[in-house]
């Protein structure tokens, strides 16, 4: 085995890490906003930065998956630099446009002025990501993740330092600007990044037929979100806003430890089974009971000490958020079959479908809202359960047929995984309503909830889906054995 080798795999688990890291830093943020800000406060936080996410989306992206692509052209990266800061200066733009029309939908100026202040990170983040990928194609794998690590650890550290100096939703623009301009700084030490100017217009028009779909598939997600978050702000309150996104945030902060590898997975088992069906199917079934076991517990879970645990964990003003997370967990446990979707009809050539079904899933999503906002957050995040219900029912007979599963595999699946749940949900309940008659309070309740929960859910889950649990255990098994080992060493 070569030096290189081993150094590359060295570089790819730190790149990795800084990955995961990255989400870490942006849970810590969010809570610590939490925390410090009241729930209108969090609403225009939150505006603002799905906003500028939204935009964020034109900035390179697709853009930066062409250069590493094109690993071997010169004209490639000095081109894209053009279309980096193009698209900068569009998203900067329309920042500035909405923001004069933001105060008229949310009757506060607080958005507008936060989306203002943050039009000039495109610029650095369009340049960063550019930087990213030249280096990434030059092989530079621990560079980027070192930088990563530095970027988002500068970034939460002068965010939380805003929030506690009191400086409240002004911290989000301290953030991204201190990460951006800290990513631009490392990776312009780094010997394999060389600036160059120059311009190709055969390449340019490679890199117009390559980036839509790319930009499309993410753009809906983020427009969406962002929409989602106005309608609330707008028909509710900022308040309802930031109760909402604190509950799918909190949701999400907690799938994506396990949703994040599973698709990582997808990617690396599937592929060499494209052309054997039945291997194919077998393993999208075994990765998605694995998948379901931990996402069922975490995801559900969750909703069920939200009532107990967001007093304890940021204030009493956040409490009304507990039935939304309630709601959300169940919209995310309806559509759990679904989270295979986007690797199986890529890998079965069927790409279009996921974008149609993105834009058609996010309308729905907003019409859905603007009749259910009306009438409360509650309702608000029912109308998310039933387009989850809605999508699956539209979308996972095409999803089994290109993956070769039976409805009657899945759907018992999705029985024998509801049941696990079930069983968490007839411990945990009543143990919540009954512990505090007897002085069991705070802290005491919610780490006793927990772990009464995870033994009614572990004892079902032995029974009901063996094969998933084993997956979660093999790893225990062997890490135990490593330890026995080291102390008889």
């Amino acid at each position: 085995m070569s030096d290189e080798q081993p150094n590359r795999g060295a570089g790819a688990i730190l790149f990795s890490a800084s990955r995961i890291w990255t989400q870490i830093a942006a849970a810590l943020l969010f809570l610590a906003a939490a925390g410090v800000l009241n729930p209108a406060g969090l609403g225009e936080f939150l505006i603002a930065a799905s906003i500028y996410g939204a935009l964020g989306v034109i900035v390179g992206q697709g853009v930066y998956e062409y250069v590493l692509k094109e690993h071997d052209s010169d004209t490639a990266p000095v081109t894209a630099f053009i279309f980096n800061m193009a698209s900068a200066t569009i998203a900067a733009a329309a920042a500035f446009g909405i923001s004069f029309i933001l105060p008229h939908i949310l009757h506060s100026e607080r958005s507008a002025i936060l989306l203002r202040q943050l039009a000039p990170v495109f610029y650095l983040d369009g340049l960063a990501l550019l930087m990213e990928c030249v280096i990434l194609r030059r092989g530079g794998i621990a560079r980027t993740a070192i930088a990563t690590i530095f970027a988002e650890t500068a970034g939460l550290a002068a965010g939380l330092a805003s929030l506690l100096a009191g400086w409240g939703v002004t911290a989000l623009v301290v953030q991204r600007f201190t990460r951006a301009v800290t990513y631009v700084t490392v990776y312009s030490v780094s010997h394999a990044w060389r600036p160059r100017l120059g311009f190709s217009p055969v390449e340019a028009r490679a890199i117009f037929r390559f980036i839509p779909a790319i930009i499309t598939s993410r753009g809906v997600n983020a427009g969406s979100t962002a929409l989602i978050d106005l309608t609330i702000g707008s028909l509710l309150s900022l308040g309802d806003a930031g109760l909402f996104r604190l509950a799918n945030r909190l949701l999400t902060i907690g799938s994506d430890l396990l949703f994040q590898p599973f698709k990582a997975l997808l990617w690396v088992e599937l592929p060499p089974l494209r052309h054997e069906p039945n291997a194919f199917a077998e393993k999208l079934m075994r990765l998605t009971e694995i998948f379901g076991v931990g996402y069922f517990a975490v995801v559900w879970g969750m909703a069920l000490i939200a009532g107990t645990l967001l007093p304890l964990l940021l204030g009493p003003q956040w409490q009304a958020a507990s039935s939304a997370v309630i709601a959300l967990g169940l919209a995310r446990l309806i559509y759990m079959p679904m989270s295979a979707a986007e690797a199986v009809f890529a890998l079965s050539n069927r790409n279009r479908l996921i974008v149609w079904s993105s834009l058609v899933a996010a309308f729905v999503s907003i019409t859905v809202i603007y009749f259910a906002a009306p009438h409360g957050l509650l309702w608000t995040s029912v109308g998310f359960a039933f387009v989850s219900l809605l999508t699956l029912v539209c979308l996972l007979p095409y999803m089994l047929r290109a993956s070769g599963i039976p409805l009657s595999d899945m759907l018992t699946l999705i029985a024998r995984l509801s049941v696990n749940a079930a069983s968490m949900t007839i411990v945990i309940a009543p143990w919540l309503s009954f512990a505090p008659r007897v002085g069991v309070t705070g802290w005491t309740l919610v780490t006793s909830a927990i772990v009464l929960g995870a033994g009614a859910y572990l004892l079902a889950a032995c029974v009901f889906t063996p094969r998933g649990l084993t997956a979660y255990i093999r790893p225990l098994n062997k890490f135990s054995n490593i330890i026995q080992r080291l102390r008889r060493h």
